[in-house]
């Protein structure tokens, strides 16, 4: 398991970001989350989530990016020794 927070701040132009984020394994799944905040627009920036599932020669990760603007899921198919496809 691990958590993270931090902070970014610039006085000009004025910008402070509070980001966050955790994760946690569990035999053959791992789950991340992780949040950028605009603490000067207050709005969730981004917003990312991904869950992965690993077996002896192969892996399959799920993932959703969040943006104000945009929504994004992908789906990564992995093959131990040859690479990944997807996207």
């Amino acid at each position: 398991t691990q958590f993270e927070l931090g902070q970014r701040y610039t006085r000009d132009p004025a910008i402070r970001f509070l980001t966050g984020g955790a994760g946690v394994i569990l035999r053959n799944i791992r789950g991340d989350i992780k949040m950028w905040y605009d603490a000067e627009d207050h709005i969730l920036r981004e917003n990312r989530t991904s869950l992965e599932y690993t077996f002896q020669c192969w892996g399959i990760t799920l993932s959703h990016t969040y943006r104000p603007e945009e929504s994004q899921f992908s789906v990564l198919f992995t093959l131990k020794g040859v690479g990944s496809l997807g996207g």
